[in-house]
């Protein structure tokens, strides 16, 4: 600070730089809000993205608030701790939400619905996955149908 007594032009140079800065980051938070507001409103990241975050974002301290824009401080916080302990490269690449039928699943019941003569396949699972294999069923049942059609066409053309 001393220095800046004895030195008018190093203190002018100082107050006109940290003067730009300040309007680049006013220019950069009000484009970010902008972009933001196209975006959907969760931003999936991934532990790449946290890391960086996370190591631009810790040695700002608590001043972080005010510019934390893609997740809440408390969330910002757990993936400091994540990061501490070596828990974010620990997470599982598994995609969020319910898993898929697995191909055997799927195979099991049209197996069974095939061999019971099932109009609707009425297994007591998720009812999302009856209206999934009966999707795929009635889906079956038309190719079938299309291709008996298609296949008498055919081998009369060549008769």
């Amino acid at each position: 600070m001393s220095n800046f007594r004895h030195n008018p032009l190093l203190a002018f140079l100082v107050h006109m730089t940290q003067s730009v800065l300040l309007r680049q980051i006013a220019y950069l938070k009000a484009e970010n809000r902008i972009l933001r507001s196209r975006l959907p409103k969760a931003v999936q990241t991934t532990p790449a993205e946290r890391s960086l975050l996370v190591r631009l974002g810790s040695p700002l301290g608590s001043a972080i608030q005010e510019l934390l824009g893609i997740c809440h401080y408390k969330t910002f916080m757990r993936w400091v701790r994540e990061e501490q302990s070596g828990e974010n490269t620990k997470r599982s690449k598994r995609k969020p939400g319910r898993p898929g039928i697995t191909e055997d699943t799927t195979a099991i019941i049209l197996r069974m619905a095939k061999e019971n003569g099932w109009g609707d396949v009425a297994i007591m699972t998720n009812e999302n996955h009856v209206e999934r294999v009966q999707a795929m069923l009635d889906h079956l049942e038309e190719l079938a149908e299309r291709l008996s059609k298609t296949d008498t066409k055919f081998f009369e053309a060549w008769e």
